[in-house]
């Protein structure tokens, strides 16, 4: 195998080409027409890297992506024979580690892998942007040119950001290459120069080929013979050797890139590493970080004293001195929240033009809260700017600075968006306004990865969106823009504290606690834009009739099997008790989530499994069981099984399950 060195303009043929998605039946011929035929640009743009180059390149309809290809022109002879497999090898195995991380914000989304000719070629989306050894000069600087201190502490958040995102996923990822060269400060959505102005840098971590996502990975540092290290000056001293004792355990931890990440701070406020560059020189990086501590970091004032004591927090010899992430990031928080961002430094042609100037006026400094709800208008400084302003105004600001996230936005955003949604006139312009805010893909559809923090009675959960312009509201005044469903059991509880002879949700202590209580024990920002909306149930419990179906208004809820399953046909329900399809049909309608999942009626499925304490739960269902409540002469509900399966699990309302309640804002 050649390296393939590819020329500006050239024309690209990916032999084969496994995506990273699901592709329909019929669509094949459309996914190769898409991805298989490549252009490089004009420019020959590419980035290049230690064992390969990542090129910019477009297909027939004009998208750009990024095309890694494997090099491997610095092997030759014996070594070519013996290192070329193990190095493909990990160049597939980033492929793999990349797809786990593909769909969250602040990684590059992945579209699959390809080879030209025997060369294999990694298909990803191009990122504009700058990394951040590219933009440390563009960053606010103090009257000595040293990177500004709120703006190190920005790039500390949102490079943290990031990882407690990954931090979320059932594999365990750890980078374990962090450096100046791997976090890049994207472009294309926010210049550089806003997300400096405001501190809010919209981060993007790059080259995955040091990265695990295996519980326990072996493979961090060395593919066999391969050497996966991290970058010496950035890297922590388990990144830099084979023999330490409990090596494998070591190198799965997420305190190598707390530790990676400190280094780079460290380095932004000092303008040196922590050891000094080049040490390498000198000592083995290994012994040099193992017998002797980083220099000390110095404060420029004593107000940067809490900052600069996180970050060598973080610079420990061994794992358990070093500060977590979840620490670290409250504590740049706390400190960033005191601290103004600085002035950005003017360009030539903004600043005065008068012989008595001296430094550029500080711009007005807007917070996302203000382009969410559209006040600001052309009151930025500069002919590009004020266009850029009165963009923001004509979108909402989400088309120009959405956040990369749902976890990006605070509840008031969400609860502006959803007002706009709930106003929109056609289903097609309330979607339009969603895929603006990044909460549904380029096709519409709603992202599964992205979830959104929450708290209640003081436990860390999570809640995802399920529905977009779903729900009537209770005050009749249209549909509630954004539905949210709890990703977790929040509490194991009965439905009802006693037998119920009839009456079912209506009237079960269960709807009495999610209305009240419940609510009492959320997060103060989110109770505060929750809307009620109208729920359909079966209220009677033991029924044949679907009039047993009536209205309730609901703020909490917990969800009805149609929501998750959508309509079942009659016929699937043997004679005799096709009266159920009659009645669980008319409970809602199926939630575009659940629908974009391919949950079904009459089969279990992943996306309906929740977890209690990390182990998967059955979980109530509003939706009460008709024949089984006939039978039993008492309210049964039905149940989510732990496999997923939300129909064969019915229970007497005394017993407990899990709570997974859904909401409207």
């Amino acid at each position: 195998m050649e390296h393939f060195d590819i020329q500006p303009s050239q024309l690209i043929e990916l032999a084969s080409f496994d995506a990273t998605f699901a592709v329909a039946p019929g669509e094949e011929e459309d996914v190769k027409r898409r991805y298989t035929t490549l252009l490089a640009d004009d420019a020959g743009t590419k980035r290049l890297g230690t064992s390969s180059t990542v090129y910019r390149v477009s297909n027939t309809e004009c998208e750009t992506f990024a095309l890694k290809v494997l090099k491997a022109d610095d092997l030759e002879g014996e070594e070519r024979g013996r290192m070329l497999p193990l190095r493909i090898q990990a160049f597939i195995e980033e492929h793999r580690t990349q797809a786990a991380v593909s769909r969250l914000a602040g990684f590059p989304k992945l579209y699959g892998l390809g080879m030209i000719d025997d060369v294999p070629a990694i298909l990803m989306e191009w990122i504009e942007g700058f990394t951040l050894k590219e933009a440390v000069a563009q960053l606010p600087a103090d009257v000595y040119g040293r990177v500004g201190a709120t703006a190190v502490a920005g790039i500390g958040i949102g490079v943290l950001e990031v990882l407690a995102r990954a931090g979320a996923l059932d594999e365990h990822f750890v980078h374990r290459d962090l450096s100046p060269k791997n976090i890049l400060l994207r472009c294309d959505c926010v210049p550089l120069e806003r997300q400096a102005a405001e501190n809010i840098y919209d981060v993007c971590l790059i080259d995955l080929g040091s990265a695990t996502v295996e519980p326990a990975d072996t493979s961090l540092t060395m593919v066999s013979n391969i050497w996966r290290n991290g970058t010496p000056d950035y890297a922590p001293p388990e990144m830099l050797a084979t023999d330490m004792p409990d090596i494998a355990r070591l190198r799965t931890s997420r305190s190598i890139d707390v530790y990676a990440l400190c280094s780079v701070l460290y380095e932004l406020y000092a303008q040196a590493t922590p050891f000094g560059h080049g040490m390498t020189l000198a000592v083995s990086p290994y012994r040099m970080k193992t017998e002797h501590d980083p220099m000390p970091l110095v404060p420029r004032c004593d107000a940067d004293e809490p900052l600069v004591e996180a970050i060598m927090a973080g610079i420990r010899r061994q794992q358990d001195e070093r500060i977590g992430n979840e620490e670290l990031l409250s504590r740049l928080k706390s400190w960033a929240k005191g601290h103004e961002a600085p002035p950005r430094q003017a360009s030539p042609c903004e600043c005065p033009r008068a012989s008595n100037a001296g430094t550029a006026p500080q711009p007005r400094r807007y917070s996302r809260r203000a382009f969410v709800t559209g006040i600001v208008a052309g009151a930025v400084m500069g002919a590009g700017a004020v266009a850029l302003g009165t963009a923001a105004v004509t979108t909402k600001g989400f088309g120009l600075f959405a956040p990369r996230s749902l976890d990006d936005y605070s509840w008031d955003e969400l609860a502006d968006l959803s007002a706009r949604i709930s106003a929109a006139e056609s289903d097609e312009e309330a979607l339009g306004i969603a895929r603006e805010a990044a909460l549904v893909d380029g096709d519409g559809l709603i992202d599964g990865s992205r979830l959104k923090r929450v708290t209640y009675n003081g436990i860390p959960a999570h809640v995802r969106l399920v529905g977009i312009a779903h729900d009537d509201l209770a005050d009749g005044t249209g549909k509630a823009g954004l539905t949210f469903m709890f990703d977790e059991v929040v509490a194991t509880k009965p439905m009802n504290d006693s037998t119920l002879a009839t009456g079912a949700w209506k009237d079960s202590d269960m709807r009495a606690w999610l209305g009240g209580s419940f609510i009492d024990h959320l997060d103060a920002d989110l109770a505060a834009v929750i809307k009620p909306v109208i729920k359909y149930t079966n209220n009677v419990g033991g029924s044949e009739d679907p009039a047993s179906v009536t209205t309730t208004e609901d703020s909490v809820w917990l969800l009805s099997y149609c929501e998750l399953v959508g309509a079942r046909e009659r016929l699937s329900f043997s004679d005799g008790f096709r009266f159920l399809a009659d009645i669980l049909n008319t409970e809602g309608k199926q939630y575009a989530y659940f629908r974009e999942q391919g949950v079904m009626p009459q089969s279990n499925h992943p996306a309906l499994i929740r977890n209690q304490e990390d182990e998967p739960d059955y979980w109530w269902l509003r939706t009460p069981s008709p024949d089984v409540s006939l039978s039993e002469g008492a309210v049964n509900f039905n149940r989510v099984g732990p496999n997923g399966d939300p129909f064969h699990f019915a229970t007497a309302a005394t017993d407990e399950a899990g709570v997974v309640p859904g909401f409207c804002i």
